[in-house]
């Protein structure tokens, strides 16, 4: 007779693994999205911020500049309020990491 299987241990609904932002969705599965991307795309998500635009309209700025179309379709079919929150969750882990960057770089230079 076999062992009862035990049920494998749920995902954390955030996490970043490597370089990538990891989010499992109610209906569009898991979404990844890269933490690390060229500095021209920062300059275009920054200025899109300074135009008054949101974090929504940045994400889809990030996912065109990376060329993340099938992303972007997922994004696009979930809950409004899923949505937003995946897409906070997703800036609050970018700029940790941002901070962190800048914090190394400037005891880096002392």
């Amino acid at each position: 007779m076999a062992a009862p299987k035990t049920p494998a241990p749920e995902k954390p609904r955030f996490q970043v693994v490597g370089d990538t932002f990891v989010a499992q969705t109610s209906d569009q599965g898991e979404l990844s999205i890269r933490l690390r991307f060229k500095f021209k795309l920062l300059r275009q998500l920054r200025a899109t911020g300074d135009t008054g635009a949101d974090q929504i309209d940045q994400i889809f700025t990030l996912l065109d500049g990376i060329n993340d179309q099938e992303t972007a379709a997922k994004l696009d079919e979930l809950d409004t309020f899923e949505a937003i929150e995946l897409v906070v969750a997703y800036f609050n882990e970018f700029n940790k990491r941002q901070q962190a960057s800048l914090g190394e770089s400037s005891s880096s230079s002392a």
